[in-house]
């Protein structure tokens, strides 16, 4: 009787412990699940800035960008922001909360500025196309790479992030570099894009705003290699995200806000099925709430940290 009652104690308590531990792993989820991350709108005090390096000459002479990192000596995973605005306008400067904030997260931060399209040029036949603002993305993710020592860069971690027309820029580019490694002196671990103009088609008839005005892609086809009456078609081809995905490519984020008005959530919907259906990993986070704006949404931030930790940091380099 006596062992009996011993025996039913022990497994009281036995079962008492395995509620505890059930407690505590389930707590330790969802608060990893949950943790969230300080934005920092200023440089922190232990980051190095520097600014307005450049990185190529052009006759547009808009190639600088601008690079964070804490001067540890230590190599680390370089993220390259690519700002949006229509392929006509914004700056590296808009990406500058992203830069301060993964800069202090022991991140080589970089923000990079390229030659934008210009209306009035294409009147005349000189404006640039957005193949050639990709090269220009392009050639500063090569410079970085070059400079790998001075700014504490580990090559075999780079992840593009790109905003809007940005994120059209960096998904392509990461298309690229992924079916041709051999021609890119990094390895590309990682994208994110944060909501993407991924389907230009969209355009050909509905209004893209480019230097301030509304008109179609038909209207306005010198995006594509800076004269008007190309075939657009044609051209969306060579460079939409979209119809150029292939199974090559890193892990893919997505976020989106809800009340996106400017590039529509189906598009980022489509690409995150058109990615799966390649069989890559890709990843879409609707943001409730959100506008077309990211840059200064906490959730963003998390979960371009929580993609980066699972994806990036614990990956190896190979």
């Amino acid at each position: 009787m006596k062992r009996r009652t011993m025996m039913i104690i022990g497994l009281i308590v036995v079962a008492m412990l395995i509620i505890v531990m059930g407690f505590f792993i389930v707590r330790n989820k969802t608060e990893s699940a949950s943790e969230s991350v300080t934005i920092h709108q200023n440089l922190q005090e232990d980051i190095t800035l520097l600014k307005d390096i450049q990185y190529q000459v052009t006759d547009q002479n808009n190639c600088y960008l601008d690079v964070a990192y804490k001067d540890d000596g230590k190599k680390k995973p370089l993220l390259i922001f690519v700002h949006g605005g229509s392929w006509s306008s914004g700056s590296k400067e808009d990406m500058n909360s992203l830069l301060y904030t993964f800069s202090a997260l022991g991140y080589t931060t970089a923000s990079v500025n390229y030659d934008l399209l210009n209306m009035l040029n294409a009147l005349h036949g000189e404006c640039i196309s957005i193949t050639e603002e990709e090269a220009c993305v392009s050639a500063a993710a090569d410079f970085l790479a070059g400079h790998a020592e001075d700014y504490q860069i580990d090559t075999n971690k780079v992840v593009l992030i790109g905003h809007s027309s940005g994120g059209q820029l960096a998904g392509h580019l990461s298309e690229q570099i992924a079916d041709h490694p051999e021609n890119y002196p990094f390895q590309l671990k990682g994208a994110v894009l944060l909501a993407p103009a991924s389907d230009l088609r969209y355009y050909v008839y509905n209004n893209i705003q480019i230097d301030g005005l509304e008109l179609p892609l038909v209207e306005a086809s010198f995006i594509f290699d800076g004269v008007y009456g190309t075939d657009v078609f044609t051209e969306i081809n060579k460079v939409d995200v979209l119809y150029n995905i292939t199974q090559n490519l890193p892990p893919v984020l997505i976020l989106h806000g809800s009340d996106d008005t400017s590039v529509p959530i189906s598009l980022s919907e489509n690409l995150c099925n058109a990615l799966e259906e390649k069989g890559v990993t890709a990843e879409l986070t609707v943001i409730p709430g959100a506008t077309h704006s990211l840059l200064e949404d906490e959730t963003v931030f998390s979960e371009i940290n929580r993609f980066l930790n699972q994806y990036i940091l614990n990956s190896k380099g190979e």
